[in-house]
């Protein structure tokens, strides 16, 4: 049994809660608070999703639901996934364009593409210089899509990247001793983003639905291997 779009909202509300932490620097006000550095309100400009361009890479459920979201703030919404028709980016207000493009023109850059082969370093040091000065980064897929995280160093370093949060990583657990994890303007999760307590419901009630489905002997489109009905 799969369960595919069960966590689709969940993934979706932190990919939204990420970027809000970042523009608004929620942790670094908490950090300075908790010093006792009231006058740090003085150092740093909080910016906006408002009127903010949003590259998506990968427009499948999860993408689709983001992009609806990211309409409440006003965002314009841009998307790479070469298997989507246009018409379906359309109903959820997103333009497909190529990655080249959305990489070198999308302040918000978040990645929910499938991990396959083709998609294997999707993001890599090479495309990821057509960036712009002060973008975001945002990867709640699969670590295998960035080649390296040297390459979101690099960007962070330079300035390409204002901030980036990062869930998910190859290997996982991750190299911890990576400077990565103790930059100031990286946040990090371990690969937990996805699971709400309403997604893990919804993966074990499609899960339950599917296996009571299979000893009725009803048919089932969500089983992985669909050859057993031959």
């Amino acid at each position: 049994m799969f369960t595919p779009g069960a966590n689709s909202r969940a993934v979706a509300e932190a990919s939204m809660a990420a970027m809000l932490a970042m523009v608004k620097h929620l942790p670094t006000w908490n950090q300075r608070m908790q010093a006792g550095d009231w006058n740090s309100r003085f150092e740093i400009d909080n910016d906006d999703l408002d009127g903010g361009t949003l590259g998506i890479v990968g427009l499948g459920n999860i993408g689709q639901t983001l992009a609806r979201m990211a309409a409440g703030f006003n965002m314009t919404v841009q998307a790479y996934d070469p298997y989507l028709p246009e018409e379906v980016a359309a109903g959820v207000h997103a333009r497909l364009i190529s990655l080249d493009e959305l990489l070198q023109t999308s302040k918000f850059i978040n990645i929910h593409a499938t991990m396959n082969e083709e998609t294997r370093g999707l993001i890599h040091a090479g495309n990821m210089k057509l960036i712009q000065p002060g973008s975001y980064l945002v990867n709640l897929a699969r670590g295998e899509l960035i080649d390296s995280l040297d390459s979101v160093q690099d960007a962070l370093d330079d300035g390409r990247l204002r901030a980036a949060l990062l869930d998910v990583f190859t290997p996982e657990p991750p190299d911890f001793s990576h400077p990565i994890f103790s930059h100031p303007r990286c946040l990090t999760a371990p690969h937990s983003l996805g699971l709400s307590k309403q997604a893990m419901t919804n993966v074990f009630q499609m899960t339950c639905d599917g296996i009571k489905a299979i000893l009725d002997n009803q048919p089932w489109d969500k089983v992985a291997n669909p050859e057993i009905w031959q």
